[in-house]
């Protein structure tokens, strides 16, 4: 009898010691399904970053084959992207010499700037970029010749926001698939719901327009402007593939509101007629996670357009190609962040 009640107490103790040492320091109240998510948020998950962008518009006209325009970003960018928290952060620039654009072209110039808090429910993401600097990929279609036609002058601005619920999302981690500040320990998915919205400015300089009119008068359209704001449904899965090792996948399309101008060379403007658009976020990954050491590699894109059916419906591709390698840094907890939920 005695034996067995030292049994049952050395065994008490011994799961007490490993569950203390799973919740470390400074970790968030379980509020998620253990069997499926391996929560690292109380560390500081820093990572080096390698980013590839690209930029595509396309400018559809009605019976004829659309436009498409490239930018030419230096490739890649060299950074860092963080995690503490709900505070998630990623910051890269092109470095001379080792970011190198396609050396036929016209450089790109370019920022980009984002925003993504995440709670355990919601998912909110903000960004901001702007490009200069396209080139025609398919000039044949306008002036029946082989070379591309560069447009130094046009200037592509973008403001997009977007906010998601995940329905399952004590057993689906979202940051997973976009920090990796957890790890998704079984296999499993959830429906997203969400707003999205915000604001397109895509100009160019009046003598060179980007559709040309070919009329006794021309009066190409030298500007598309709009604001949109809608509702999104889509659903993201992520497969554990072994142990430490998962593939993601995610689709998120919306149908906008939309209402905006045409503006062309003559300085005349006109409305957008009709009011719906379209958007879509997707992104696939592969990565690693363990309790230290975590990395992969990703594919994100954003579809912008306004509806099919315009006087020229324009199509925006957001392209990031990154690749990530980084650390869990234990810290303790910054009493001074509470207030901000950054400590507990």
């Amino acid at each position: 009898m005695n034996k067995n009640i030292v049994s049952l107490l050395f065994s008490l103790c011994f799961f007490l010691s490993s569950y203390s040492q799973e919740l470390e320091e400074g970790q968030y109240a379980i509020n998620y399904d253990t069997t499926y998510i391996q929560d690292y948020r109380q560390r500081l998950s820093l990572s080096a970053l390698f980013e590839f962008q690209n930029y595509f518009i396309a400018v559809f006209r009605e019976g004829q084959e659309f436009l498409q325009f490239t930018s030419n970003l230096p490739k890649p960018t060299y950074g860092i992207n963080g995690s503490y928290k709900w505070l998630n952060f990623a910051v890269s620039l092109a470095i001379p010499k080792m970011s190198i654009a396609n050396t036929n072209f016209e450089e790109s110039e370019g920022i980009s700037i984002a925003f993504r808090p995440t709670l355990r429910r919601f998912y909110f993401s903000t960004f901001y970029e702007e490009y200069k600097g396209y080139r025609l990929i398919n000039p044949d279609l306008v002036n029946n010749v082989t070379d591309q036609i560069e447009y130094p002058g046009l200037k592509t601005q973008t403001f997009f926001n977007s906010i998601y619920y995940g329905v399952n999302h004590d057993r689906f981690s979202y940051r997973n698939l976009i920090f990796q500040n957890e790890q998704q320990t079984k296999s499993a998915g959830s429906v997203l719901i969400g707003l999205s919205g915000g604001f397109k400015w895509i100009n160019t300089p009046s003598d060179k327009p980007i559709i040309p009119d070919t009329s006794d008068t021309p009066n190409g359209l030298v500007g598309i402007e709009y604001f949109n704001i809608g509702i999104n449904v889509g659903y993201a899965y992520t497969f554990v593939l072994h142990e430490r090792f998962n593939a993601s996948l995610m689709f998120v399309p919306g149908i906008q509101y939309l209402d905006g101008i045409y503006k062309f060379q003559d300085g005349t403007q006109n409305d957008v007629s009709t009011r719906l658009g379209l958007n879509a976020e997707t992104r696939f990954q592969v990565g690693y996670n363990s309790r230290n050491f975590f990395g992969g590699i990703s594919l994100t894109s954003y579809v912008l357009s306004n509806w099919i059916n315009e006087v020229a419906p324009v199509g925006s591709l957001h392209n990031y190609i990154r690749l990530n390698l980084g650390y869990h840094f234990h810290l303790k907890p910054i009493k001074a962040l509470k207030p901000f939920g950054l400590s507990n």
